[in-house]
């Protein structure tokens, strides 16, 4: 991590983690095994006679190494310093027990633009039919965008029980994958850095994920497994944590950074599930708004993006924006196009289909996060919000979501539209609580089609634009105990509630609004306003 942002990696955090691999207790329900991964046989490749100079192709040491380490039942590779080009046509397959470590060691990739390291099933089926118990640290992966260098680090299929730690990906992501997750579980991603997202492709690429959750299907990933391998195995276990992912500055060009994870392969009554973002660091992510939030579109915009999932908890991040890019920050939203169950995953293209039951997410939670800077443009570009929640009547709402403890600086920019720090859509259950608001207008905006809603002990300070600062239109709900103060002298209102019932708005503290409280006159049948300090 940069000396700059170590702050954000603390030492407390390090050893719960340090514990959690050792013990068995990472959100996912299992720690991955590979911190259990025998050693057996150490194979120096500078030994193997790989040349390690930048210019040979050591591709063939290498494959060689992991022959040998599956011959053996295990064991390690070690990279010492030295550049080495390797992924050429026989890509480096990962084995069962196995370690790889990097001394100072940068690889390049041999051949052609893709996949370096792959896990393939080869006719098999299963989790773990991949690899199984693998740990990859100290690797430095170099491409070029000048040259449109481009690879793919790793294309994960069937993954068990994999640790990647301690990589840096630098000038390698272009407008598909940097690490795909197909049919995987148990994975834990860590202490690595991003840098660079280069969008070869245009705009309709505007949304691909650094590093992909992905099912078991031909053609999803960036390397195909042989006839026979795909099972519609969904990707589950997956921690992404004290990472960063940075934009980068090559030969005077600006590279935005990538958008950390994502998925945007739905399959029909399946969900992915158990995902951990937690600590990592984000600084100005592309430039990717959604024009259409229809059913079919905007799913896969956001720097993290996770469609049809649950039980989800991202927390402790630091998302950045510096340059006036029109980005979610996050989203979760349902689909209703997704390929259906009919579809055999070992053809190409996958049958899709429209659903009259969409596919929502649930028990989401997003906690203990700093989100800075997310302002709107100075032209059209639609407005973003920094969470967008977005389900779809008929099954696809989302449903038990916590937003709690998190920081929201910075949202609004004199002269433009305020960017909302909470959207929500055709969701249920839904709790914000005590976080806070500094520089922007709008906390909450939550539809009528919501219900079941409680928003109580947030902050906010410093609203400069005409909000309202709590938007709700839904039903059965609660607004309580919150805290708003505005700084502005034109018009601004601090808390509006529509036609929806029941509801209560009570114990709240508005200070310096024009219209501190906007309710309908008569008030709905079943709500209660009262106990609140308007100054």
């Amino acid at each position: 991590m940069s000396a700059d942002h170590a702050p954000l990696v603390s030492r407390r955090s390090a050893l719960t983690v340090a514990a959690a691999v050792a013990g068995g207790s990472l959100i996912a329900g299992r720690a991955p095994s590979a911190a259990r991964a025998e050693t057996g046989m150490v194979i120096n490749l500078r030994d193997r006679g790989a040349a390690g100079d930048g210019v040979t192709d050591d591709t063939a040491v290498l494959n060689a190494a992991l022959d040998d380490v599956e011959a053996n039942g295990g064991g390690t590779i070690i990279f010492p310093p030295g550049t080495y080009p390797v992924g050429g046509p026989e890509r480096p397959r990962l084995r069962d027990n196995l370690k790889i470590i990097g001394q100072d060691a940068t690889l390049l990739k041999a051949g052609a633009n893709g996949a370096l390291f792959v896990a393939l099933s080869r006719g098999r089926t299963g989790y773990g039919s991949g690899c199984r118990n693998v740990r990859i640290s100290g690797l430095r992966f170099l491409g070029s965008y000048p040259r449109t260098r481009l690879m793919a680090p790793f294309a994960l299929h069937h993954a068990s029980d994999v640790v990647i730690e301690n990589c840096v990906f630098e000038q390698v992501q272009g407008s598909r994958h940097s690490i795909d997750l197909g049919g995987c579980e148990d994975i834990v991603i860590r202490n690595c850095r991003w840098l660079g997202y280069y969008n070869n492709e245009g705009p309709a690429y505007n949304g691909a994920e650094c590093i992909q959750v992905d099912y078991s299907y031909h053609g999803a990933l960036s390397y195909n497994d042989s006839e026979g391998s795909h099972d519609g195995l969904m990707s589950r276990r997956i921690t992404v944590e004290d990472c960063e992912f940075l934009p980068a500055t090559v030969d005077g060009v600006d590279y935005p950074c990538p958008n950390p994870l994502g998925s945007h392969g739905l399959k029909e009554d399946s969900w992915f599930s158990d995902l951990r973002f937690a600590g990592n660091l984000i600084v100005d992510p592309i430039h990717g708004p959604s024009s259409d939030d229809s059913p079919n579109q905007g799913i896969a915009l956001g720097a993290v993006h996770l469609p049809v999932s649950k039980r989800v908890v991202i927390e402790n991040n630091r998302f950045v924006q510096t340059r006036g890019r029109m980005i979610r920050a996050i989203s979760f939203a349902a689909a209703s196009y997704v390929i259906a169950t009919e579809s055999d995953p070992n053809s190409f293209p996958p049958i899709k289909k429209t659903l009259e039951n969409p596919l929502g997410c649930s028990e989401i939670t997003v906690r203990n996060n700093r989100f800075e800077g997310f302002v709107a443009g100075d032209d059209e570009t639609p407005l973003q919000s920094v969470i967008f929640l977005r389900g779809l009547p008929n099954g696809g709402e989302l449903s038990n979501i916590e937003i709690s403890g998190n920081t929201f600086v910075g949202l609004d920019h004199e002269g433009r539209r305020s960017t909302p720090a909470i959207e929500a859509r055709h969701a249920a259950k839904i709790t914000v609580s005590g976080n806070k608001l500094e520089r922007g207008s709008v906390l909450a905006r939550i539809e009528a089609s919501c219900t079941d809603v409680v928003i109580t002990s947030n902050d906010t300070s410093g609203i400069t634009g005409p909000g309202p600062v709590i938007a709700l239109a839904g039903s059965r709900y609660r607004i309580e105990r919150n805290t708003l103060r505005a700084d502005t002298t034109g018009p601004a209102t601090g808390i509006a509630i529509g036609q929806g019932s029941p509801g209560r708005v009570a114990r709240n503290e508005l200070t310096g609004f024009t219209d501190p409280l906007e309710q309908p006159k008569p008030l709905p049948r079943g709500v209660t306003v009262r106990g609140n300090e308007l100054e």
